[in-house]
């Protein structure tokens, strides 16, 4: 394996954890304020992720 297909190779996997690590904290977050919205009464139609602030 060459230098620049290591390089790429270490880039690509990094790019990989980099969205992976993105996506998990959305899905915790997301999760924090569904049981948020639940727990103070929110009502459920307004309960849309661009909803919050």
């Amino acid at each position: 394996m060459t230098r620049t297909q290591k390089q790429r190779l270490k880039s690509h996997i990094s790019s990989d954890w980099h969205t992976a690590a993105v996506r998990l904290a959305g899905g915790i977050f997301r999760d924090f304020q569904t049981r948020m919205a639940v727990l103070n009464n929110y009502p459920r139609w307004k309960r849309r992720a661009h909803n919050f602030r």
